[in-house]
């Protein structure tokens, strides 16, 4: 049995790249895996923990291929827990356990009992009109923004409470969790209430029906689903907030409700 020992080490660019050549034996990179860790690093959201490098008893590297290749790409030295000397055959054993979830951690670091449902609606505010950017970001990136947007993403989730299960689609409530900053929610309360009922009792309420028919009748075809059903919700509330009836609803070539700070960016062609 080889001799293991454990150091801790602050791990530069230069020396991620230089163990990053012992990789001989290992998954496939995952290039926006190591963009999102690049990202927490250089935002300093990165955590010192148990978890580091480890290499076996020839040298080669067995774990922490994506941590080092994310060092090297954010150029941001770091400390890490550096093993050497372990068994040729330990790889079969590395990364075995349940993988937490961005809820897992903030229920364990935050009390916070945050559901499925919650950490969607959150992740598709966070993704905005770039839709089909949804669930790109690293864990702690989305606990940080569910965090700074939890009342939003409450009040979407009371809005629109759980029922029909197209209606209650997370992009669909990302737009009303997001128009809540901006939005009086006397307006977004009664979108909310025309969509889940179906009951209109004024012209523009046809524009929410259009809305309500579209979300219920196209199925779950997966990212252009979820594009579409975004950004017709925002056609359909910057409609009724204006008081406006469309006949037609199309999608929205830009975004219309903004989170504080967030830039408003040129308009967007609909793919």
């Amino acid at each position: 049995m080889s001799e293991q020992k454990v150091t801790i080490v602050v791990v530069t660019p230069a020396m991620a790249a230089e163990w990053l050549k012992r990789n001989t034996r290992n998954r496939h990179i995952s290039e926006n895996y190591v963009d999102s860790l690049a990202r927490d690093m250089e935002a300093g959201r990165w955590m010192f923990t148990h978890q580091g490098i480890a290499f076996d008893c020839d040298g080669n590297l067995l774990d922490g291929q994506h941590r080092l290749t994310a060092i090297v790409r954010s150029g941001v030295p770091l400390r890490m827990v550096v093993t050497h000397g372990m068994s040729r055959n330990s790889i079969s054993g590395i990364d075995q356990g349940n993988v937490r979830s961005a809820s897992d951690v903030l229920k364990l670091g935050h009390s916070k009992d945050v559901g499925k449902r919650g950490m969607a609606i959150a992740n598709a505010m966070a993704a905005g009109f770039a839709a089909q950017n949804y669930g790109r970001r690293s864990k702690l990136e989305q606990v940080e923004f569910y965090l700074e947007h939890e009342s939003a993403v409450n009040y979407a989730e009371r809005a629109l409470p759980t029922g029909s299960v197209r209606l209650m689609n997370a992009g669909l409530a990302a737009v009303i969790a997001r128009a809540s900053y901006t939005v009086d929610r006397s307006i977004t309360d009664r979108f909310c209430q025309v969509l889940i009922t179906g009951i209109t009792e004024e012209p523009r309420d046809a524009t929410i029906i259009h809305l309500r028919d579209f979300v219920k009748g196209v199925g779950n075809k997966g990212t252009m689903y979820r594009v579409a059903i975004y950004r017709k919700t925002v056609m359909a509330l910057d409609a009724f907030r204006a008081g406006r009836a469309l006949g037609t609803l199309r999608a929205a070539t830009k975004e219309c409700f903004f989170l504080p700070g967030e830039a408003k960016p040129a308009d967007l062609k609909v793919a």
